[in-house]
């Protein structure tokens, strides 16, 4: 016979707890202490309070990104709700299971003019993979639902394609109507994991046409570390017909593969583009970073292309998809090594790749090491100082940008919002990150992605190992830098510029330390305090505007001539 749990309040925290919840990020509010006071009971969970939604949602982001466990958010009813969105767009394009839980006031007065009121269900709809509306009726079906739509939701949330699930769950005025019945503890449904897999035959026939091509590149964006994936590319790298193209967010570390790939494509002519063009492209990950590389392999479009991995939707980036494989990508060139023939078409694709990948090198190098004092110059030192266990998170704009140019591979991991590229939460999502690594975490940011995110310093003291870098250069520089808008009359009174913002200050009443640099002998001194701080830290490096966009904008054309 069905027995059901206590309370909808309890049920969501068990069967959360169930399912691997571990982290849950609270947003103080009346209609949601109860579902906190539940969780609250349970010594599971480790409970963060963020008074500020869209914080808290970044929050729980970064940290579910680095654990790869999923993670709740719990807000109160109303526009609370609304904050979540940018978080869980983010998760929704990077596949991150965000556990979204919003307290609701009954059903039945929705739209009656009452307090902190909205139209809950399915405002989150376009970022979430699915919405689950609890606690509609009463009585002992309401529970079975209710425990029926937990388990579901959570289902969803860590399926092949995970990601981020909207569970809103409707309660009474009066939190003791829902507290105080004692019946029995929460159903748990367990299911088995569908493995999605590609057949012996299958495996075959991938590998004959790989070594049977004689230019095959394989391109990894941004993802996770994979050590399966590290292995099966280590394998395949070893073929000479065979390249690895890797941004370094991919966290992709095979010895050979070719970094910085819109510098290597930058510095050949027209002639070289075309004969480095792959005949077969393999793609891996998320979204690429690099325009340049984009537009090279849509204009020198491969006659196959094979993307790997568990998507939503046919993803067809580069215009030339000719075959999606629903698997993990480890596996399956884990399967095409083990096939690969004995002998295979050969060539030097792999040779020309790496001769252009350390003449690019080589050129980056020479120009960082002339360039005047400017962002480009302050990342060039930060990069090559950077700890071989360090975290790294970027905020989108030039932050990421830089590093993808001049990072020497160096460390841990590297992290971006790279799911929609927005600069809103970059400082949340890396105090999350944070909070779940039990070593240095970095954050590279410019000034305005800093400002757009104050509110995540709030918590900074919660991540003890967390150190910021913040180039300060005035405002949005990447407007300053790229051809849509640099040219524009509005650039830098409306998009590029902004306030110079007082980091200092900031830094001393959120408990930080602080350093500063306004050239490059500074930033060696101040480099060395801030890498030793012994508590979260702040580095502002100051650099002009102007001076930056014209280094990083004179790059390509350098890359070009040479």
């Amino acid at each position: 016979m069905y027995k059901s749990s206590s309370s909808i309040q309890s049920a969501t925290a068990d069967i959360l707890a169930a399912h691997g919840v571990r982290d849950v990020i609270v947003s103080p509010g009346s209609r949601n202490a109860s579902i906190i006071e539940a969780m609250s009971e349970s010594s599971h969970f480790r409970i963060t309070r963020v008074v500020d939604e869209r914080s808290a949602g970044f929050i729980g982001l970064g940290i579910a990104s680095i654990t790869n466990r999923p993670v709740a958010v719990v807000c109160t009813s109303g526009t609370a709700l609304l904050n979540y969105a940018p978080a869980l767009a983010e998760a929704y394009y990077r596949n991150i299971p965000l556990i979204c839980v919003s307290a609701d006031r009954p059903a039945e007065w929705i739209d009656q003019n009452d307090s902190q009121t909205m139209r809950q269900p399915g405002a989150l709809a376009n970022v979430v993979k699915g919405t689950y509306d609890i606690g509609r009726g009463a009585g002992e079906d309401s529970m079975w639902e209710a425990e029926r739509l937990l388990n579901d939701a959570m289902f969803t949330a860590l399926d092949e394609v995970r990601g981020p699930v909207h569970v809103n769950i409707h309660l009474p005025d009066c939190a003791s109507e829902c507290m105080e019945s004692d019946s029995g503890e929460a159903r748990i449904i367990e299911m088995l994991p569908s493995r999605r897999d590609i057949t012996y035959n299958d495996a075959g026939r991938l590998a004959e046409t790989i070594s049977s091509t004689s230019k095959v590149m394989v391109l990894c964006s941004c993802a996770a570390p994979d050590s399966g994936l590290m292995q099966a590319l280590t394998s395949l790298s070893k073929l000479d017909n065979i390249v690895v193209l890797a941004e370094r967010v991919s966290n992709v570390s095979v010895r050979d593969a070719v970094f910085a790939p819109e510098a290597v494509i930058g510095s050949m002519d027209e002639e070289k583009k075309s004969e480095m063009a792959p005949e077969l492209l393999i793609t891996i990950g998320g979204a690429p970073i690099s325009a340049g590389l984009k537009k090279y392999l849509r204009q020198y479009s491969p006659a196959r292309h094979w993307n790997l991995g568990y998507t939503r939707a046919v993803i067809d980036c580069y215009k030339a998809l000719t075959l999606r494989i629903e698997a993990d990508p480890a596996m399956v060139l884990a399967k095409i090594a083990k096939q690969m023939p004995e002998s295979s078409v050969g060539g030097d694709y792999f040779r020309k790749w790496n001769v252009a990948y350390e003449r690019a090198r080589s050129l980056i190098q020479g120009y960082a090491s002339r360039a005047p004092w400017s962002d480009f110059k302050a990342m060039g030192f930060i990069a090559s100082q950077i700890p071989a266990r360090w975290n790294i998170q970027l905020s989108n704009g030039m932050a990421v940008r830089y590093f993808e140019l001049l990072s020497v591979g160096r460390y841990h991991r590297a992290d971006c919002n790279r799911g929609v590229s927005g600069i809103d939460g970059c400082t949340s999502t890396a105090v999350g990150a944070a909070m779940a690594y039990n070593d240095t975490t970095l954050l590279i940011t410019g000034d305005m992605s800093a400002a757009y995110d104050l509110g995540g310093l709030a918590l900074a003291r919660e991540a003890e190992r967390l150190k910021i870098v913040v180039l300060c250069n005035s405002g949005g520089n990447i407007f300053r830098t790229i051809r849509a808008t640099r040219e524009l009359t509005v650039c830098e009174p409306y998009l590029a510029s902004m306030p110079e913002l007082p980091l200092r200050s900031l830094a001393q009443a959120y408990g930080m330390g602080f350093y500063e640099a306004s050239d490059e002998a500074e930033l060696r001194e101040a480099w060395r305090g801030f890498a030793a701080h012994s508590g979260p830290a702040i580095l502002a490096v100051n650099t002009s505007p102007q001076i930056s966009a014209e280094v990083y904008r004179g790059f390509f054309g350098f890359m070009s001539k040479n």
